[in-house]
């Protein structure tokens, strides 16, 4: 199960919930991937009633059916010092319009001293259906500091 809101999308909830299957097929001290499909339901509430798809116009709330395709995984580069990591997903309505999603992350963490790291990530985030005058598509380049407690 999964719960999201988001103000810049105008979103005031959205869930869903999801079975598929998953196969790791690198699974390495250095590497890692995974590949999962699956069927998921979702619900999502708009705070607006006007949307890009005039099919929905009209009603605040979407609920539909999606196929998902993701995949995910992490490398030790660097002697295994930097971690390379990324995860991507695409998932399509089964709807009579398009109404399709897709989102792709990828960052680096760094080590700096005695379990304090660095991490940078970026995000391309796109959806089909959006409420009027907001952007299908999203970019954000984060950064941050971590703290691992190792025993």
């Amino acid at each position: 199960m999964y719960v999201q809101t988001n103000f810049r999308r105008k979103i005031d909830y959205r869930w869903f919930g999801d079975a598929g299957v998953t196969w790791q097929f690198v699974r390495k001290i250095h590497s890692n991937l995974k590949l999962s499909g699956g069927l998921l339901y979702e619900n999502t509430r708009f705070s607006v009633n006007q949307l890009n798809e005039a099919f929905y116009n009209g009603s605040e709330n979407i609920a539909l059916w999606r196929a998902t395709i993701y995949l995910a995984g992490w490398h030790r580069i660097l002697n295994g010092k930097v971690k390379l990591f990324y995860n991507t997903y695409w998932q399509t309505g089964f709807e009579q319009v398009p109404n399709s999603r897709m989102q792709v992350d990828v960052g680096l963490e760094l080590p700096l001293w005695k379990g304090l790291g660095f991490q940078t990530e970026y995000l391309l985030a796109y959806e089909q259906v959006t409420a009027k005058k907001v952007k299908e598509i999203d970019r954000l380049l984060t950064f941050g500091l971590s703290y691992q407690i190792r025993k």
